[in-house]
């Protein structure tokens, strides 16, 4: 049965019929008629920059969390209390994953699961989040998302990345930012066939700056391309984030090759004359 019969749509003040095309903004959880939603572009809510959601996913989520038990909202990636990931209903199948009570875990699995946790629920609590976010990140997802919660929170800038120290321009391509990455490169590149040790030091800042404002960029990067699937019409949103989410390492090591091969060449006409 239609939980949303004779509730009222938002946009157009109508009620709504058990044979209606109903989708629901998996951020207010606000039903609007499909129509509606894509006539005003999104969400009627004001500031709402919820993602539409279709009837049939989201009566197959699950009321309970199988890992603490708390009633689950119905929007939401996680579970509100704990973090854990929730998972969808299988149709198919009699038995709910989340119906199961937990199992026993070694303390190692345990260790982790609390860690994830602890990681995912940032994202499912912090309002200042965009749901979003989860979607486009790819590996390392829970440090992201905890780094992310902390620059909101903290109304900063700055926080410290390794990976951003040791490889900056490559890092930047990895993560699919790849105008930065050129630009960081090529002054990288530059500094270091120019302007002999002093180059070598820039770049040293370079990399420091990197590290230091490397995940404010990601974040400020990623908020740029959820805004922009938002501006498109909604079948072609998963393929926009399959194409400009998650991780790129074939583009990564190609551009290393291509700066250490440039760096050879460079080097050997210096020699040479």
């Amino acid at each position: 049965m239609n939980p949303y019969v004779d509730m009222i749509c938002p946009c157009c003040q109508a009620a709504f019929k058990d044979n209606d095309d109903i989708v629901i903004c998996d951020s207010c959880g606000k039903p609007h008629h499909r129509d509606c939603w894509i006539k005003h572009g999104g969400c009627t809510l004001n500031d709402c920059q919820g993602r539409m959601r279709s009837l049939q996913e989201t009566l197959s989520r699950p009321s309970f969390c199988r890992q603490c038990g708390a009633p689950l909202n119905s929007v939401g990636a996680f579970c509100s209390q704990c973090g854990t990931p929730i998972k969808r209903r299988d149709s198919h199948s009699n038995s709910s994953a989340f119906s199961e009570s937990p199992k026993a875990k070694d303390p190692i699995t345990e260790t982790f699961d609390s860690f994830r946790q602890k990681a995912v629920r940032a994202v499912a609590t912090d309002d200042r989040l965009d749901s979003g976010l989860a979607d486009y990140i790819g590996n390392k997802r829970e440090y992201y998302l905890r780094s992310f919660s902390a620059l909101k929170q903290k109304k900063r800038y700055d926080s410290w990345n390794w990976a951003a120290f040791f490889f900056s321009s490559y890092w930047c391509v990895y993560r699919k930012m790849y105008a930065i990455g050129a630009v960081v490169l090529g002054v990288q590149l530059l500094l270091t066939l120019l302007a002999g040790w002093f180059g070598s030091l820039l770049c040293l800042v370079i990399s420091v700056l990197a590290a230091v404002f490397g995940n404010y960029a990601y974040l400020y990067d990623l908020e740029k391309r959820i805004r922009r699937e938002r501006s498109l019409p909604e079948n072609l949103r998963p393929s926009f984030v399959m194409k400009n989410g998650g991780t790129n390492t074939a583009a990564a090591i190609l551009v290393c090759i291509a700066y250490t091969l440039v760096s050879l060449v460079f080097t050997f006409i210096m020699v040479h004359i």
